[in-house]
């Protein structure tokens, strides 16, 4: 399995009180939506002069 971002076990649990399930391929999926939008926030971090990410980076 390959190293996540996203706590499938809750995102599962959060899925099921929807009355929805997911898939293999959605979990992944959004692991690299979170990866992606790390990477924006941490260059406009930089951009920015700045070492932290802030919310308002995403």
């Amino acid at each position: 399995m390959a190293k996540g971002y996203v706590v499938t076990a809750r995102v599962q649990e959060l899925a099921k009180k929807m009355k929805m399930r997911l898939s293999k391929d959605a979990i992944e999926a959004m692991n690299a939506h979170v990866e992606a939008h790390m990477k924006d926030a941490v260059k406009r971090a930089k951009d920015n002069g700045r070492k932290t990410i802030k919310g308002f980076d995403f």
